[in-house]
Formats: structure tokens, sequence, C-alpha cells
């Protein structure tokens, strides 16, 4: 009821949130307000790097939690990453894209998330599915 795209009115005020419950008898908690203009998470899910940028072996395998989404404004659009650090709780955000606002917001809708290590390389590498700009990757930088 929030969102100004079904109804709200106060195009300041946060839409999506990530939620998380502590355990069974437990209170929704908001762990991710994303903000004002963000629909929804697109895409939610836990990716474990055991490699560096180089190939080689991390100390301890690093999991993070990732969340995607797109945000329309009026002239433009932006893809945005979040990582959460499991330590802090806090979630890290990363515009990956912003570019021209398409005529259909879907053609930058992000699709899909995948964890893939390169044969070659050794490189763990995260790849996203946007819309129809195509498919972005990202390796671990530790």
């Amino acid at each position: 009821s929030r969102n100004m795209w079904y109804g709200g009115s106060d195009p300041g005020k946060g839409w999506a949130q990530v939620l998380r419950l502590d355990n069974p008898g437990g209170k929704w908690q908001v762990d991710l307000g994303l903000g004002p203009q963000h629909l929804r998470v697109e895409i939610l899910k836990s990716v474990t790097f055991t490699t560096d940028g180089q190939g080689k072996p991390l100390p301890e395998p690093v999991n993070l939690l990732v969340a995607s989404t797109y945000t329309p404004t009026p002239n433009s659009i932006d893809i945005t990453v979040f990582t959460r650090n499991d330590d802090t709780g806090i979630w890290n955000r990363n515009t990956i894209y912003s570019g021209e606002k398409p005529a259909d917001n879907e053609d930058r809708s992000v699709r899909a998330i995948n964890m893939h290590r390169d044969s070659v390389t050794g490189v763990d590498r995260i790849f996203l599915s946007i819309g129809k700009l195509g498919v972005f990757s990202k390796y671990s930088q530790q």
C-alpha cells in the first residue's frame, strides 16, 4: 500500500524489504529496507566463493546472501546488487548498471543469478542476467 505504483502517495517511502525470522516463535524483522523506488527484490540467493579473483583458494569460503533489484525513476533505471555481511548484518549496495529508462521496464528486469567456477582459470564468478541487456559477471576481490 506504500508503493506509488499500487496506490501509495509518498514517493519518499521505502517499498521492498527482505525480512528475517530468527527463530520459529519469533517475530519477522526487516533485515534490509531497499528504500524508495524499489518495487521488489527480484533475486535473493546465497552464493559461496572459495577462490579469489586469480583462482587461488581463499583461507575460508566466503558465503554471501545476494539480493538484486531494478529501480526505475522518471528518466532512468538502475540495477542494484545488495550483499549481506553475516558478521555485522550490514547490507552493502552496489549499482551495477545505470542508464536510460526503456519503454518497457521489464527490459531491465533482473532475471537470474548463478555461481560458476571457470574450468580454465579456477575463478569463482557470479553471473547476473538483466533483461535485454544480457549477462553481467563479477568475481571475488578477496
